[in-house]
């Protein structure tokens, strides 16, 4: 099966803006899926909660 798919870049504080609107909280922020420190660029593990 194929398909189109659309992706976009979307900054830090713009994904941190829509995770509030949808009633989320920022938990943590790590660099890799070991907990590594977000060093400002990269790849981004996500971790919130619902508020």
């Amino acid at each position: 099966i194929y398909g189109q798919l659309t992706l976009r870049y979307a900054s830090r504080y713009e994904i941190q803006y829509l995770l509030e609107l949808c009633g989320f909280e920022l938990e943590a922020l790590y660099g890799d899926f070991e907990g590594g420190a977000y060093p400002g660029y990269g790849e981004q593990v996500w971790v919130a909660r619902k508020v």
